[in-house]
């Protein structure tokens, strides 16, 4: 299964270089996008849609005009990224950009698809945000923006903090109210209701690894995490 691999710089001061490896690619049942960050091989993002969606002429394209689709997307793999903070996070652009998109110097990985119903049902989904595999404790400092549709400001989600540093007084102002993952493995889960015959949906993610996070060290150098996300039929939901 083919893999992205990002190159991470120094943190700040002296720290170690660290390696970010993206990836999505198909797992369980329906549309399912795993992204794993953090390595060291080199690849593409990939994008999944099994026969549970498919029989019901669920499509996934990264042209909204869904000119051309696929029941699979494959994304640019990408190097030599750097560490970055939400504050410098761009997501007007990343949304205004269909497929791939890399931030200033790498700094964070973002891609956007959409998903449309080309069938003649109605299709109740729902989606499971999970952390499938993490070495070095690479879940605890490792963010999510997620946006469906045309949200304005999304969702931000990453692990509660474990260790505040003396004098910490917490993000900075206008760090956005986040959302804890909702265990060690899974970081939410979402329900997309009555999705309608022809109706276009429009997924945006980005992930990056936070600088501000007070758990983030040179422990973390090295380390390799996986996220999936599953849209299943929610008569199938795991």
């Amino acid at each position: 299964m083919p893999k992205t691999a990002i190159t991470i710089g120094k943190l700040y001061g002296k720290k170690k270089l660290i390696m970010l490896l993206t990836a999505i690619f198909g797992l369980l049942s329906s549309v399912i996008v795993v992204v794993t960050y953090y390595g060291q091989n080199v690849g593409s993002f990939s994008i999944k849609l099994d026969n549970a969606l498919t029989d019901r002429q669920i499509a996934i394209s990264s042209d909204k005009e869904f000119a051309w689709f696929d029941s699979r997307l494959e994304a640019a793999s990408c190097e030599n990224a750097t560490v970055t903070s939400y504050r410098f996070i761009r997501p007007e652009a990343v949304k205004a950009n269909d497929g791939n998109y890399f931030g200033t110097n790498n700094a964070y990985v973002g891609y956007t698809f959409y998903m449309k119903n080309m069938g003649t049902d109605a299709v109740d989904i729902e989606e499971y945000i999970n952390v499938s595999k993490s070495t070095k404790n690479l879940d605890q400092v490792s963010w999510i923006w997620y946006f469906e549709d045309d949200e304005l400001d999304g969702k931000v989600y990453k692990k509660e903090d474990t260790l505040i540093p003396e004098g910490w007084d917490g993000y900075l102002p206008d760090y956005p109210q986040t959302i804890n993952f909702l265990d060690d493995s899974q970081v939410a889960i979402n329900q997309i209701t009555n999705f309608l015959p022809g109706q276009v949906k429009k997924f945006t993610i980005i992930i990056w690894m936070e600088a501000l996070d007070p758990d983030l060290s040179d422990a973390n150098s090295g380390g390799l995490i996986n996220f999936s996300v599953d849209f299943t039929v929610k008569d199938d939901a795991i």
